[in-house]
């Protein structure tokens, strides 16, 4: 069986870029937004999964990503899975 990544989030569904790759695109054309990037080659505009990611990416740089899950709002909270089960497992221990 083949061992999964631990940040498994590593490129845009919809079009053929990694997020390696956008990095250097975006330092290369001085790309400062999701909306440059977008409307340079297209990632962001298909099915949107890859927005925060590429916030991420912007932000940190880093290209390689955790799953994000969906905040109660359905909005992305940008914490992944495991930090978000860490730190519900420290408010429900909390007195």
């Amino acid at each position: 069986m083949p061992i999964l990544s631990q940040k498994p989030v590593r490129a845009c569904l919809c079009y053929p870029h990694s997020f390696a790759e956008l990095k250097s695109l975006a330092e290369q054309n001085h790309w400062q937004t999701v909306a440059d990037i977008t409307a340079a080659v297209g990632c962001g505009s298909g099915c949107g999964l890859c927005r925060p990611y590429l916030a991420l990416m912007l932000e940190t740089g880093e290209t390689a990503f955790d799953i994000l899950r969906r905040s109660p709002n359905g909005e992305q909270d940008g914490r992944s899975r495991r930090e978000q089960t860490d730190e519900d497992s420290a408010q429900k221990s909390s007195p």
